[in-house]
Order: structure tokens, then C-alpha cells, then sequence
């Protein structure tokens, strides 16, 4: 018999496979929601167009269908970088749904956030609900309240929270390194969500439609 026809042996190739699949795959240990502080996690210097996959895994969001009764409002981070602007930053849903958050801003200033802070307080917060754009080029290290490049609700196909969300950071040129050192997914129960793309219907003296 052939070692492969064994069912013990067939049972742990198997068991290895999905192994490598979780973890192989990404290069990285799943991290919790939301993660240790002080992470450390290197990004590749100059690897773009692949990129450092940083999974994070969810196991808990009050509701089951994003759209329907919950939605990712929020994503806090914390990015050690010189040259800032060398990043590109991609959120991918554990349904493969993806949303850039933020490519090529900040311009030679440094950092997501203040990865001096020991507690992870000083992040940059990304949300569909604030108003000014993560689109510049002097606002680095972007401690505060900014709008993503591409709308969370990107992820509002009906799929559920639960799972694995990947993190995916390339860097774009040579020279200026850094890591991640901490990220959190914030879920909250659907709202009513602003309009992303509003439409001039019909103008008049009195007002817009």
C-alpha cells in the first residue's frame, strides 16, 4: 500500500494543507480583533505590486450579515514608516471584498499614527462617517479622523463579519521601512450610512433635489 492510501497519513497531509493554507499563505499568525499593541510586524521594503498580508481574525460583531444588521465603521491603525507615502494599505473581507484605505499619501512624513505611544491611543481611524479625505500630501503622521479612499461599505455584500480579514500593505519604493504595530476592526449595528455618491436630481430657486 502506498503511504498516501494510509487513512492516518491521509489525515495529517490534510491537516498540514490547511495548515499551510491559514498561515502559509499569509507569511503571518492570525491576530486577534483588536490586536496587541507594539505588534512589530516588518513590511517588505520596495515590494509592490505583492505585498505583507496581516490577518486578523473576527470572532465576535453585533449582527450576522454586513449591510443588513451590522457594518465595519470603523478601522484603526498604527504604522511604523519613514516616507510614508511609499504605502499602499488594502482591507480584504473574509468574503474577498476589498477597500483601499489609504496609496501613496503623507508624502516624506512618517508614520500611521504615533508608534511612539505605548498604549496604541494615537491611531489613525478610518471611517466612511468622517470628513476629511486621507488624500494628502502634508497630513502624515494622520493622527485623528479620516475618509478612506474607497468606501468601507464596499463590504456590505450580506456575507458575515465572522472570519478571517486580511490587512495587505505594500510598499512602493526603496529605502524606508517599517511595521505594523496594531489594528482594530470596529463593528457596529447598521445605521443610517452617508450617501457616497449623492445625485443632483433637480435644482430650483428654492433648493436641490
Amino acid at each position: 500500500m502506498l503511504p498516501t492510501q494510509n487513512p492516518i497519513i491521509r489525515t495529517f497531509l490534510v491537516f498540514f494543507l490547511l495548515l499551510g493554507w491559514i498561515f502559509g499563505l499569509t507569511g503571518q499568525t492570525p491576530q486577534t480583533n483588536p490586536t496587541a499593541c507594539k505588534l512589530n510586524l516588518r513590511i517588505s521594503d520596495n515590494n509592490c505590486p505583492s505585498f505583507n498580508s496581516f490577518p486578523i481574525r473576527v470572532l465576535t460583531a453585533p449582527g450576522t450579515a454586513l449591510g443588513t444588521d451590522v457594518e465595519l465603521s470603523e478601522v484603526r491603525l498604527v504604522v511604523r514608516h519613514s516616507w510614508v507615502a511609499d504605502l499602499e494599505i488594502t482591507l480584504v473581507s473574509p468574503s474577498g471584498e476589498t477597500a483601499l484605505l489609504s496609496s501613496d499619501n503623507g508624502g516624506g512624513g512618517d508614520h500611521y499614527g504615533n508608534p511612539s505611544d505605548l498604549f496604541c491611543d494615537e491611531y489613525t481611524s478610518f471611517s466612511d462617517y468622517h470628513c476629511k479625505s486621507i488624500i494628502c500630501e502634508t497630513c502624515a503622521p494622520f493622527i485623528g479622523k479620516y475618509r478612506p479612499e474607497e468606501s468601507l461599505a464596499r463590504f456590505n455584500d450580506g456575507s458575515s463579519p465572522i472570519g478571517l480579514w486580511n490587512l495587505r500593505i505594500c510598499d512602493d519604493a526603496e529605502r524606508d521601512t517599517g511595521a505594523l504595530e496594531f489594528v482594530e476592526l470596529v463593528f457596529t449595528p447598521v445605521a443610517c450610512r452617508p450617501a457616497t455618491q449623492p445625485e443632483v436630481l433637480e435644482t430650483s430657486a428654492s433648493g436641490v433635489s
